[in-house]
């Protein structure tokens, strides 16, 4: 039980330094196509979308028994600094901008990936077994 204490005390500094050191600006910076920043090809700009998802998602509810990674409890106020990191760089503009001008597409869907980011930045609960009423 000792070293799984080490093991979190060690993450939460790490990804305390992750969020001190700019992560937030870097992954909205990745994904940014709105302002003419960059060039990015569909699929880059999926993935990206999807990191943001992933990240925030973890940060904010933990990550509990998960094999491959390591578990964390959740770190409300380093999702607090990483948005506000992300506000800075005109992030929401940037992926309520892949929300609009992306459509569909078979193999990549940058919509979904951009609007599960939003998710991640509000922090929603969406229960998808709720009806849609549109």
């Amino acid at each position: 039980m000792k070293g799984r204490a080490i093991e979190t005390q060690m993450i939460n500094i790490y990804l305390s330094e992750l969020i001190n050191v700019g992560y937030g600006r870097a992954l909205i910076i990745s994904v940014s196509t709105a302002g003419g920043t960059e060039e990015q090809g569909d699929m880059e700009i999926r993935d990206g979308l999807q990191q943001i998802s992933d990240f925030f998602r973890d940060i904010h509810n933990g990550r509990n028994n998960n094999n491959n990674y390591p578990s964390f409890p959740p770190q409300p106020v380093l999702a607090k600094t990483c948005l506000e990191q992300i506000e800075e760089e005109g992030g929401n503009e940037e992926v309520e901008s892949q929300i609009i001008n992306k459509q569909k597409d078979f193999y990549i869907n940058i919509k979904d990936q951009a609007n599960r980011a939003k998710v991640g930045f509000l922090n929603f609960y969406i229960n998808r077994r709720n009806t849609k009423r549109w």
